[in-house]
């Protein structure tokens, strides 16, 4: 888009109620990002905005992390790297931002709680296993703490939301073609046995080497909330570790979907 389309764009969300914003893919250069998410950091109805593949250059990603902090709509947050372009400099490919600012943010924003985070194509390995450990800790603990008392009823109303205590809740987190290594995969599912989480994306990863431990951590740690599992095009030719895989998941009680 031109500058003139994305300042056209601003006028019209400015004035219409805007809940999901998708720029999955769009080139934008650091005038044009800042001017979107200026546009929308005080907007009462936004949900989800996409910056799948949107490049954040280090120096954005402080204006970035202030637009979330901002907003207190936002619960749902796509910032996955599957592709960059041959030029960009690899200080702005997404696993080397400042991972720490953005928990930090995640953890004191108000607000809603984040309810779904994308971050597919980032590769984890080279984020810190502590900061990716204190990231997942937050975005549970954040999750928790507007539903803990809600649990227990049928219908409270939470900040004008009418919450259901039969709803479907829980977080769903993006890992896809992350490149997971057997640590983070561990930190993954530990944290996924103690907080409410609905789904976890694993696909194009190269799980075969780690059928065994899924199988572990399913047979012996709590997974009540668990709806959704992806494993697609995950490189699994072990049929006898994808046999005790399934036995295990096929015991779970609130999977839907695999």
């Amino acid at each position: 888009p031109t500058l003139i389309d994305i300042l056209s764009f601003c006028d019209f969300i400015a004035i219409v109620p805007i809940h999901n914003v998708i720029f999955d893919n769009v080139t934008l250069n650091s005038g044009m990002l800042r001017i979107v998410l200026s546009s929308l950091a005080t907007s009462t109805t936004l949900e989800k905005i996409g910056l799948r593949n949107v490049v954040i250059s280090q120096s954005d990603w402080p204006f970035f992390c202030k637009f979330l902090f901002k907003n207190e709509s936002l619960t749902k947050l796509d910032i996955s790297q599957t592709k960059t372009k041959s030029d960009l400099s690899l200080k702005d490919y997404r696993e080397h931002m400042d991972w720490d600012l953005l928990t930090d943010v995640i953890k004191l924003r108000k607000g809603k709680p984040l309810e779904e985070l994308l971050l597919n194509g980032i590769k984890l390995i080279h984020i810190p296993l502590s900061q990716f450990q204190n990231l997942l800790t937050v975005l549970g603990e954040k999750y928790r703490q507007p539903y803990l008392e809600a649990s227990s009823l049928s219908v409270t109303s939470l900040n004008g939301l009418q919450f259901n205590g039969s709803d479907n809740m829980g977080i769903r987190l993006g890992l896809a073609a992350t490149e997971i290594t057997e640590n983070y995969l561990v930190t993954v599912l530990d944290w996924m046995s103690c907080y409410s989480v609905q789904g976890v994306d694993f696909s194009f990863n190269n799980l075969d080497p780690f059928l065994r431990i899924f199988a572990k951590k399913f047979s012996s740690l709590p997974f009540d909330n668990l709806q959704y599992f992806t494993l697609n095009n995950a490189n699994i030719s072990n049929v006898t570790d994808l046999a005790l895989l399934l036995k295990y998941l096929s015991r779970l009680p609130n999977v839907k979907y695999l």
